[in-house]
């Protein structure tokens, strides 16, 4: 062999050497980093977890604050402690605690303020159109106040007036909360019930300003609560029709009854937990009935105007939700997927030309407005429409785990409610026009998510229950104004062509590469209505004003003289733990700090001064 063959095999063993010493180096670092990463997170779940413990023994006492549930609990490997505990010195009804997950060194804290607010549990909350009520002056109403919500009215003002124009105001048609509230409060005064109780209302602003508080305040959210639950635990449900009513319910695991119809309790009946009647909710003169728990009546069908009429004997301990809706869920949800691969869109819509995938009429199709991402709860199926599994399998590896999840355009949100299931956090489920849960968000931005790897996330989907309260894109004559391109006038392909996807709420996912963020992909939803499909508008509309202008529209409400309706706690905490919503209080501000093994200003490591 030569000279200068052997220097070659020497140089290049040498290179060989050190591409296997840098190799070896990459995957400590890679597994020192993904170990640092998994004790982390395991810190901050033992603080999630005391977080949760802490928050629900409060609900379960009502509020009260009284002293902490626990200290010190060991588990898993791990230390949950309180840190500190009590309520604000200026309101009672403000708790603030701190709580610290500790494992193999690492701290995660999490500092939360909450108020407890009893009109949010108001035992007796209306959403309707219209309503003829009469209240027997020997009910017992023991709350401070009836509750009313715009929502309907809101949804027929932005159709019927501000949509179609077919009058100045809801005026014309004799509606509106003011007439509402005068009727009801005329009701309550010749009841003689005036200096026991009175009205509260809820209005579209209201709404806008407690979702993002992060509470349930009105009717359609306890209806949200039920049915999130419903979506992870469908076997808690009986289902049953108004001639087939038992006599009780409420034992062992059955949680919610739910009447397919008209429910006439022609014989006595008790039972707890909660109650869906989906139309007319009568208890006839003579009947025992006693409820413990929720009852919410909402019929079907937004032109059936139910009847409540409590001339029994009645017993609510809980409450009593009534919802009409003002129009029918009318229209339908189209879904639009946009990713790009590199992440330049450059052309803003992503690799195929104007979207990657459109599901026009997602909710007719596929009869269902909820839309699955990742779906591991109880064979949830209705996912192929998104891509989602396809981009996942495309990050799935080491490289690719630095990813998090952003909630475009909140405003339109559909009534949604996303549920997540990260490794470590359990099915959570949330108001999506709030954000994502203040346990998985990110600590300065409650519109994105926490930074995940791309196996933690094991299911998420967005449930919208009301297709008009997403951004109204319907195909035009013309060019919509403002769309990247005049030459379309159909909302898909606006959305298609627009980087804020005109509006319309989106799903986003990122991946952070050397600390730059990539934007990967994005689920468009959003109402819509072809220019073909006018017709079977207009006629659905003709029908509501037929029915608005008959004799019998909103809600009949009768409580007789032998009705008592009650607040109950344990109802309030029930509705709380249907999909971890947070019924009963506000959320003030919560706050993390971490520290890793070792890290400065960790406190297992600071030192006691004088101490050697």
């Amino acid at each position: 062999m030569g000279k200068v063959s052997i220097i070659a095999a020497l140089v290049f063993s040498l290179i060989g050497f050190i591409l296997l010493g840098n190799m070896q180096q990459a995957t400590r670092e890679t597994s020192e980093a993904q170990s640092d990463y998994h004790t982390g997170q395991l810190a901050r779940e033992l603080a999630v977890k005391g977080r949760k413990l802490i928050i629900a023994e409060w609900i379960n006492l009502g509020g009260v604050t009284g002293t902490e549930p626990f200290t010190t609990i060991s588990e898993n490997g791990g230390t949950i402690s309180v840190e500190s505990y009590g309520a604000d010195p200026t309101n009672a009804n403000v708790l603030d605690f701190t709580v610290r997950g500790i494992y193999e060194g690492a701290v995660h804290e999490i500092r939360t303020r909450y108020s407890w607010n009893n009109f949010t549990v108001n035992p007796l909350q209306i959403t309707a159109p219209d309503m003829t009520t009469t209240i027997d002056p020997n009910a017992n109403l023991d709350f401070p106040s009836i509750t009313l919500d715009d929502q309907s009215l809101h949804e027929l003002d932005e159709v019927l007036i501000d949509e179609l124009q077919l009058a100045n105001d809801l005026d014309h048609f004799n509606l509106g909360l003011s007439t509402l509230v005068a009727d009801l409060e005329n009701e309550i005064d010749i009841s003689g019930h005036a200096n026991t109780l009175g009205v509260s209302t809820v209005t579209e602003t209201d709404r806008s300003s407690l979702n993002q508080q992060n509470g349930l305040f009105f009717p359609s959210q306890v209806e949200q609560a039920i049915n999130n639950f419903l979506v992870a635990h469908p076997t808690a449900e009986t289902v049953i029709n108004g001639s087939s009513i038992p006599s009780q319910f409420g034992s062992g695991t059955d949680r919610v009854l739910r009447i397919d119809g008209n429910a006439n309790f022609g014989a006595d009946f008790a039972g707890e937990g909660v109650l869906i009647v989906e139309g007319n909710f009568e208890v006839p003169s003579g009947v025992n009935f006693t409820w413990d728990g929720i009852i919410l009546v909402k019929p079907k069908e937004t032109n059936l105007n139910p009847n409540i009429d409590l001339s029994g004997i009645v017993s609510i301990n809980g409450g009593l939700v009534i919802i009409q809706e003002g129009i029918p869920n009318t229209g339908h949800m189209d879904l639009t997927i946009n990713y790009d691969a590199d992440a330049s869109w450059g052309n803003q819509y992503g690799d195929q030309y104007p979207w990657w995938r459109h599901t026009h009429d997602f909710s007719g199709r596929l009869n269902t407005t909820q839309v699955g991402f990742e779906s591991n709860i109880n064979g949830f199926t209705v996912h192929g429409q998104t891509k989602f599994g396809s981009l996942q399998n495309a990050l799935n590896s080491p490289t690719n785990d630095s990813l998090f999840l952003e909630i475009l355009n909140p405003g339109s949100h559909g009534r949604a409610i996303l549920t997540t299931d990260f490794t470590g956090f359990g099915p959570i489920s949330y108001p999506l026009a709030a954000g994502f849960d203040p346990q998985i968000a990110d600590l300065n931005n409650q519109y994105r998510s926490h930074i995940f790897h791309e196996g933690d996330l094991q299911h998420m989907d967005i449930a919208v229950t009301r297709i008009s309260s997403l951004k109204k894109l319907w195909d035009t004559a013309e060019g919509y104004p403002g769309c990247n391109d005049s030459r379309y006038w159909d909302g898909p392909r606006c959305v298609g062509t627009d980087y804020n996807r005109f509006g319309a709420l989106a799903l986003r996912l990122y991946q952070i590469v050397d600390g730059a963020e990539k934007h990967l992909y994005d689920a468009s939803l959003y109402w819509h209505r072809r220019q073909d499909e006018e017709e079977e508008f207009e006629e659905e509309m003709n029908d509501l004003i037929s029915d608005i202008q008959s004799t019998d529209y909103g809600v009949n409400l009768n409580i007789g003289s032998d009705v008592t309706i009650s607040i109950n706690n344990n109802a309030t905490a029930m509705l709380s733990g249907m999909g971890n919503l947070p019924f009963g209080m506000t959320n003030l501000g919560t706050w993390h700090r971490h520290w890793e093994p070792g890290e400065a200003g960790n406190p297992l490591h600071t030192k006691v001064q004088g101490a050697d």
